[in-house]
């Protein structure tokens, strides 16, 4: 659950700083995340087909990998990078974010029996959320080091794609398929969770 929102979630948070110099105003900036949040909402809609064809482990390798690809192409911002080599990477991070939540919690609900399905649920979200905790205070402080926003932010960005890449391999390593009769009918349900 932490490797999931560590990946996705931190490194916009991390570009923030970028838009500055650009003078970008709060209405800007705004704008300059819709990409990353619109291929989140379409993963979401395609995730519980990909789900149901594929089962859990390939979304959940393929989000992560999209992930470690936004992340490690963080490595291309310098001070004036324009926002459409951003673009790409918030794309990559926001489908890879989508992908892999909705078949992280597609194969927990799978597995666990439906009178379990709460605690479950409960346990995933918390595990995200300290994810995304720990991450943003970690990746902050590397990103505000003696020597530079941008040396702080490329190592950042090595440190997230890595955990990335560590979690696509878990998930194709122990991700299986679910032996519960409602794993199809888990993977459509979450699809549609915001």
């Amino acid at each position: 659950g932490c490797s999931s929102q560590f990946p996705w979630q931190c490194p916009p948070l991390l570009i923030l700083p970028n838009l500055r110099p650009r003078h970008y105003n709060a209405w800007q900036t705004g704008l300059a995340f819709f990409p990353m949040t619109g291929t989140l909402v379409v993963g979401n809609l395609i995730s519980g087909r990909l789900i149901t064809r594929y089962g859990s482990r390939l979304p959940m390798a393929v989000g992560m990998a999209l992930c470690a690809v936004g992340s490690f192409g963080l490595l291309l911002i310098e001070r004036h990078t324009t926002f459409y080599v951003l673009l790409p990477l918030l794309m990559c991070l926001g489908l890879g974010g989508a992908l892999n939540i909705t078949a992280m919690v597609a194969a927990v609900l799978g597995s666990v029996k439906s009178e379990e399905a709460g605690i479950a649920t409960g346990i995933v979200n918390c595990s995200r959320q300290i994810g995304g905790v720990i991450g943003v205070a970690i990746l902050g402080a590397l990103a505000e080091t003696a020597r530079g926003f941008l040396f702080g932010l490329h190592v950042a960005a090595v440190l997230v794609g890595a955990s990335a890449v560590v979690g696509a391999v878990l998930a194709l390593r122990f991700v299986t398929t679910p032996e519960h009769a409602n794993a199809a009918a888990v993977a459509e349900t979450v699809a549609l969770e915001p």
